[in-house]
């Protein structure tokens, strides 16, 4: 009897042992798990806030191309007050393509596409490509309202990689403004008919984020 006792306590032992070891795995796996959806959505997070950033970048470019333009010769390259909405829009939609000759490093940017490709140092295979979709006329009218959307084409990035989109980012929106070309007035509202195309006074009268999937113009 003692024998069987004997081993019988070994066998608890080992049991023990072995039961312990099973919740140790289960533990350390469980704790794996939550830290890489905390890296992940971090990464994330990350990544959305660099696209944001991204957006007005070229968002601000395009201002300031559509200033410089104006104070040169007019935005229409005339020297006088554009014909209509129509003139007013083809000369920004040339604005928002050239290249920049001299780009910030980690920036590339390419005038036929409109594409800008922001390249992060320090990290593997980190690449954020933001887009400026062709421009449109706002309204219908002669007031110099310019519509204009700035979208996410693709995201390379380790555990976030898509393309042709926004991958796996829960709330890569699209940027989506409309520029008074010619305002000569306060306040947000353009002026009920655009005259100033040779100043160099432009502003945003209107800034939302848009779902990506939603019509475009």
């Amino acid at each position: 009897m003692r024998r069987v006792r004997g081993r019988q306590k070994g066998t608890v032992i080992l049991t023990v042992m072995m039961v312990t070891l099973l919740i140790m795995f289960m533990a350390s796996g469980l704790v794996n798990a939550y830290h890489g959806i905390e890296v992940r959505a971090i990464e994330s997070n990350l990544a959305e806030a660099r696209l944001y950033w991204a957006m007005h970048g070229q968002l601000d470019h395009m201002l300031s191309a559509i200033r410089y333009r104006k104070a040169l010769n007019g935005l229409c390259g005339t020297g006088v007050a554009c014909v209509d909405d129509a003139e007013r829009l083809t000369n920004v939609n040339t604005v928002l393509g050239p290249a920049i000759a001299a780009p910030a490093d980690g920036l590339t940017t390419d005038g036929t596409t409109k594409k800008w490709t922001w390249t992060y140092p320090g990290y593997t295979s980190y690449q954020i490509v933001t887009q400026a979709l062709q421009a449109f006329d706002e309204g219908g009218d002669d007031d110099g309202a310019i519509k204009v959307r700035f979208t996410l084409d693709s995201l390379i990035m380790p555990g976030l990689t898509g393309s042709g989109g926004s991958g796996h980012l829960s709330r890569a929106l699209d940027m989506e403004v409309v520029v008074c070309t010619s305002q000569t007035v306060a306040g947000d509202a353009c002026p009920p008919t655009a005259t100033d195309d040779t100043s160099s006074h432009v502003k945003v009268s209107r800034f939302r984020r848009v779902d990506p999937d939603s019509a475009w113009p």
